[in-house]
């Protein structure tokens, strides 16, 4: 599975969960709708957020790469981008430690 960034995360009760979640009913109709909708880029609208924004990515992203949430940080005033090292497209089941504790610092924070 490549959306970790660290493969020896990637336990036999990981890819258990996914196994799982991919055969759950509905869940294979529900991305063939996903793949087929006609979703509109809505990306020049981001500059128009105005709320608390916590950006939390991997540095080892093979699906969404790192540029994506520097645009996201420089467009959405005050955010906040922490990229963590070494870690791919999920950063909270990834290191759910330490996203967990940065998220909180942010929420404190406000």
């Amino acid at each position: 599975m490549q959306m970790y960034g660290d493969p020896r995360r990637l336990t036999d009760a990981v890819i258990d969960r996914y196994y799982d979640l991919i055969l759950a009913d509905g869940t294979r109709e529900t991305f063939g709708i996903l793949s087929r909708a006609n979703t509109p880029d809505n990306s020049a609208r981001i500059p128009a957020l105005e709320v608390p924004a916590l950006i939390l990515w991997g540095a080892e992203d093979r699906s969404v790469p790192v540029a994506f949430a520097e645009r996201f940080h420089r467009d959405i005033r005050g955010s906040q981008l922490i990229v963590y090292p070494g870690v791919g497209h999920a950063p909270v089941e990834e290191i759910p430690a330490e996203t967990i504790r940065d998220t909180r610092a942010f929420l404190a924070a406000r």
